[in-house]
């Protein structure tokens, strides 16, 4: 019985790894948000809010916040 058990550990060490992709990376560099930041050079402090990249936004040290508040934006704004 010993060897039966030791057989079975050794096939299922044996076998290649399966291989697991990491998608969350790829999948946050895709995936959009709504954008509030505040620009470096603004005399007034207002926040823009545009639709953007989660790691742009990020990189502008922004953060997300609801779509509702782009689309707000966006309609307050004259064409």
């Amino acid at each position: 019985m010993p060897l039966v058990a030791l057989s079975l550990v050794v096939a299922a060490c044996s076998s290649p790894p399966k291989k697991v992709e990491d998608t969350t990376a790829k999948d946050n560099a895709q995936e959009t948000c709504c954008c509030k930041w505040v620009p470096i050079a603004s005399e007034d402090a207002k926040p823009t809010y545009e639709v953007g990249n989660v790691m742009e936004c990020s990189a502008k040290q922004g953060t997300c916040v609801d779509q509702v508040q782009c689309e707000q934006q966006n309609a307050a704004e004259p064409e």
